[in-house]
C-alpha cells in the first residue's frame, strides 16, 4: 500500500518531517527540476506516513498518475540488485529501469532544493559487501609472514586460522598421526629451525668422524665429557625450556582472550545501538555503527604495525564516509582509541540532552569501557615481553649443551658415530622446536587469525541493524533480505 503525494502536499507533511527519505542519485538533478512545476508525484510507503498521523488529511490520492515502474527488490532489467528497504525507502515516479543506476543514494531537502549525502542501511550494507568481497576478499592473511602463505600438500588446519566443524573433526581423527607423519617435511616448525638444525648436525658430523681423527695426537683428544655430568646440565634446561613455554602459552591465551572480548563487545555495542539509538536518531546510529564495525580493523593494524600490516586507509575511508571522521582516525597514534572516543563524545550527548536513558547510558559505557580494556590487554601483551635475561639465560645454556652433546655421547660409548648424530640431532629439533615455539607464542598476534576476526566482526556489527528480529508488538519479518557480505555459499542454503 502507497501514499501517493503531490510536491506541494508533501511539502505540508514534510515541515515537520524536516526530511525526505532516500531517493536515488541519478534523480537529485530530475527532482529539483521537476519541482519547480510541482509535476513530480512521491510514492510513500504507508508505514513511513503512520508516523505523521496529524497529517494524514493532506494525503489525497493523485488524480495525475503517469506511467511509473517501482524500485523492485531484485530488478533484472537494470543494474539495481540491492535490496530495498520498502519501510524506509520513498519512490518517485518517472522512473524506468533503463534509467536505474543506483551506486550512490542522497536525500532531497524540499524546503529549500538543498541536496545532501545522508547515510542509508542500503550504503552500509554496500560499503561493508565492498569491504568483505573486494578490499579484502577470501579468507587469506597476506600479512602473515610468507612461510605461512604458502600451500602445503597435505593441508592441516593452522593457528593462523579461524577454525571449523571440518577443521575440529580433521584434528581429532585417528589420521592425525598419519598427517603428522607424512607431512614431517613440510612442517612450518621444521622449517623455522631447519637453519639452526643444520649447524648442530653439522658440528656433531664434524665431531664425530673428523675431529677425533685429526686431533687423535693432541691433548684435546683426551679430553672426555661424560654423559652422567651433562645430564645434569639438561635438566636446567629442559626445565627453562618448559616455564618459557609456559609463558608463551599463557601470552597466546591472554591474545585470545582479548580478541574475543573484541569480537563479543563490538557484537554488544552494535546490538545496544541498534535498538536504543538508531531507531531514535538513525543518521547517528549509522555512524557509530561504522565506527563499530572498522575497530577490529584498526586493532589488528595497532597490533602488527604499519610495516607489517600495511594501510587499511581503504577500508577506513569506505566505511567512515565522512572525510572528518576518517581523518580523524587515521592520523591518531592509537587509531582504536579514536573508536572510543567516537563512542563516548556521541554518548555523552546523547545523556546531556536526554535522548538515551541513565540505564541505556550505563549500559552503553560499560561496552565502551570493555572495548577500551580490549586494547589495553593487548597493549600490554604487546609492550612487555618475557624477561630477556631469562631468554638470553635459556638461549646459552642450550647451545652449551647441544654444542658438548656428541662429545658426551661418544664417550659413552653407547652408539656408533652414525648413531650418534642421529640421536644428537634430534635431541636438538625437540629443544630447538619447543625453544622456537615459546617464542612464536610470546608474540601472539603475528600469528594469531587477526584478518578473521576482522572481518567476521564487521559482519556480526553489520547483521545487528541489518537482520533486526521480527517486531515484537506485530510478530512482522522486518529483515527479510538477505545481506550481500554474508559468503556465497551460505547464501545459496538459504531460501529469501
Amino acid at each position: 500500500r502507497f501514499f501517493v503525494f503531490g510536491i506541494s502536499e508533501w511539502s505540508s507533511v514534510f515541515t515537520k518531517a524536516h526530511r525526505l527519505e532516500y531517493v536515488p542519485n541519478y534523480l537529485t538533478k530530475q527532482v529539483s527540476q521537476e519541482m519547480k512545476s510541482h509535476s513530480l508525484y512521491l510514492f510513500i510507503p504507508v508505514s513511513v506516513c503512520q508516523a505523521f498521523t496529524s497529517h494524514q488529511a493532506h494525503v489525497v490520492p493523485s488524480q495525475h498518475s503517469r506511467q511509473v515502474c517501482f524500485f523492485p527488490r531484485h530488478c533484472p532489467d537494470s543494474s539495481y540488485n540491492r535490496p530495498v528497504d520498502y519501510r524506509y525507502s520513498t519512490t518517485a515516479i518517472f522512473l524506468s529501469s533503463e534509467e536505474a543506476d543506483t551506486t550512490k543514494t542522497s536525500s532531497i531537502q524540499v524546503d529549500g532544493n538543498k541536496e545532501e549525502e545522508e547515510d542509508s542501511l542500503e550504503l552500509f550494507m554496500a560499503d561493508v559487501t565492498k569491504v568483505c568481497n573486494e578490499l579484502r576478499p577470501g579468507n587469506r592473511d597476506k600479512t602473515l609472514p610468507p612461510l605461512f602463505l604458502r600451500k602445503r600438500r597435505i593441508g592441516y588446519p593452522s593457528m593462523t586460522n579461524t577454525w571449523t566443524v571440518d577443521d575440529w573433526d580433521k584434528h581429532c581423527s585417528r589420521k592425525r598421526y598419519a598427517h603428522w607423519l607424512f607431512g614431517f617435511f613440510q612442517s612450518r616448525l621444521l622449517q623455522r629451525v631447519m637453519p639452526m638444525l643444520s649447524i648442530h648436525f653439522l658440528w656433531s658430523s664434524l665431531a664425530v668422524f673428523v675431529w677425533k681423527r685429526v686431533m687423535s695426537e693432541s691433548i684435546i683428544s683426551k679430553v672426555v665429557v661424560p654423559l652422567s655430568s651433562l645430564s645434569l646440565m639438561s635438566s636446567f634446561v629442559a626445565f627453562l625450556l618448559t616455564l618459557r613455554s609456559n609463558q608463551g602459552l599463557s601470552r597466546l591465551n591472554d591474545g585470545r582472550k582479548a580478541m574475543g572480548e573484541m569480537v563479543l563487545y563490538s557484537r554488544e555495542m552494535a546490538s545496544l545501538v541498534a535498538s536504543t539509538i538508531y531507531p531514535r536518531n538513525r543518521q547517528l546510529g549509522l555512524k557509530l555503527m561504522r565506527h563499530v564495525a572498522v575497530f577490529g580493523w584498526l586493532l589488528k593494524g595497532f597490533l602488527r604495525g604499519a610495516a607489517v600490516n600495511g594501510s587499511d586507509e581503504d577500508i577506513i575511508r569506505t566505511m567512515l564516509p565522512n572525510k572528518a571522521d576518517a581523518d580523524y582516525v587515521l592520523r591518531q597514534r592509537k587509531p582504536p582509541m579514536a573508536v572510543v572516543s567516537q563512542l563516548r563524545q556521541a554518548f555523552f550527548h546523547l545523556g546531556k540532552n536526554h535522548q538515551i536513558s541513565t540505564a541505556e547510558e550505563i549500559a552503553l559505557d560499560h561496552c565502551t569501557q570493555y572495548l577500551n580494556r580490549c586494547i589495553m590487554v593487548t597493549e600490554k601483551i604487546l609492550a612487555s615481553p618475557i624477561p630477556p635475561l631469562y631468554t638470553a639465560l635459556t638461549g646459552r645454556l642450550l647451545i652449551f649443551y647441544l654444542f658438548m652433546l656428541p662429545y658426551a655421547l661418544q664417550a659413552a660409548n653407547i652408539l656408533g658415530g652414525v648413531g650418534t648424530v642421529i640421536i644428537s640431532t634430534a635431541v636438538a629439533y625437540a629443544m630447538i622446536a619447543l625453544d622456537e615455539m615459546s617464542h612464536i607464542c610470546e608474540q601472539p598476534f603475528r600469528l594469531m587469525p587477526l584478518f578473521h576476526l576482522s572481518k567476521k566482526s564487521m559482519m556480526d556489527v553489520a547483521d545487528c541493524v541489518l537482520q533486526l528480529p521480527p517486531d515484537f508488538e506485530t510478530g512482522e519479518d522486518i529483515s527479510p533480505n538477505c545481506p550481500t557480505y554474508w559468503p556465497s555459499d551460505y547464501r545459496k542454503g538459504l531460501d529469501f
